[in-house]
């Protein structure tokens, strides 16, 4: 039999130069697909790396904040550390530096730019901090960057992130509101925090220091309830605004005074109030935060001291009272004002 024809030998011998370029081909593919590879591994790593110091960097800002916000920044470095580190996946993150406008903290070279009416701003700046490269624990190190000739050992990573704090502008409320006089009477000057412990009649008599409301309205040195509607026992307050009134004595219907035992709640502060009866409105200019320990409503009465609560200058048993003290608070904050501070401050992240 005849070997194969000279059109099958050729095209055999085109099938074996093909099958050799594309082994030529994929090889010369590999180094730069290898390369690629070694770039989405090494600039994925640095992105993660980024990501967890900012998350460290907020959390870090945001508590220094509230810390200064209290009064004293305390120990911020420690915070900081503690703070970035809980958020990296090694438990491993440093402080580059804190700075700003804050209590024994150092000012920032640069300011930050922040709302109008905040009181104090706290810049956090957090860095790599890897354990394993002792000699250059600030590096997130390439693994495979060397493929492609890179001689870099790695790149540094940091995260940048402001929080600034002032009045609340708006809260969450108990649906009560006492007026600046009253507070000021209770906390006194300058003001402390916590106050001793006060009782503050519902409707001022004539014997207090603070001023009488008009005729029948509830009285600027007391306090009064505000209108929930059908919403519970609490509403959203702004500052710098007027808030209808739940004429009486009685708690609004929706609210069970009992959550309110040895508890906090929030107040909001009033300086002027119109109208009488169900056309009563108070004027709120900031926010307090009340520990209550006793009150006195019709058909309600409750006092963690164990005794009988009474209100000062109540005749018989027809007085209405809240007893407890003041208290600084620190909560995130949608917004932040300029206005008064009763205690009550918004830490929010501006940067």
């Amino acid at each position: 039999m005849d070997g194969p024809s000279k059109r099958t030998r050729a095209k055999t011998l085109r099938t074996q130069r093909e099958h050799g370029a594309t082994l030529v081909l994929v090889a010369i593919l590999l180094v730069p697909l290898f390369g690629f590879v070694a770039l989405v591994l090494d600039f994925g790593a640095l992105a993660l790396e980024r990501r967890e110091l900012q998350n460290g960097a907020d959390a870090a800002a945001l508590a220094i904040g509230a810390d200064c916000a209290h009064g004293s920044c305390g120990d911020y470095s420690s915070t900081g550390v503690e703070l970035a580190s809980a958020n990296a996946s090694d438990r491993a993150a440093g402080i580059q530096a804190v700075c700003g406008v804050a209590p024994s903290v150092p000012v920032c070279s640069t300011p930050a730019s922040v709302p109008v009416g905040a009181t104090g701003w706290i810049r956090v700046t957090t860095k790599t901090s890897n354990p394993s490269n002792p000699t250059d624990p600030g590096l997130v190190l390439y693994r495979f960057a060397g493929i492609l000739g890179i001689t870099d050992r790695g790149r540094q990573v940091q995260a940048t992130a402001v929080s600034a704090w002032g009045p609340v502008g708006v809260a969450m409320v108990a649906p009560l509101t006492v007026s600046v006089c009253e507070f000021a009477l209770v906390v006194g000057s300058p003001a402390t925090f916590p106050t001793a412990v006060a009782t503050m009649n519902f409707h001022t008599t004539a014997t207090t220091k603070c001023p009488q409301g008009p005729s029948g309205a509830d009285a600027p040195g007391g306090f009064g309830w505000l209108d929930v509607g059908a919403s519970p026992c609490s509403l959203t307050v702004s500052a710098e605004s007027w808030v209808s009134a739940d004429p009486g004595n009685s708690a609004p219907h929706s609210c069970d005074l009992a959550t309110w035992q040895n508890a906090d709640i929030t107040i909001p502060i009033y300086n002027a109030v119109t109208g009488q009866g169900n056309n009563t409105t108070y004027h709120v200019v900031g926010f307090g935060r009340f520990h209550v320990t006793g009150y006195k409503f019709p058909g309600k009465r409750w006092t963690i001291e164990g005794t009988t609560l009474s209100c000062p200058g109540e005749s018989g048993n027809n007085g209405t009272c809240l007893r407890g003290w003041f208290t600084r608070f620190e909560n995130d904050a949608r917004s932040i004002y300029k206005g008064s501070s009763f205690g009550v401050s918004g830490v929010m992240l501006v940067g």
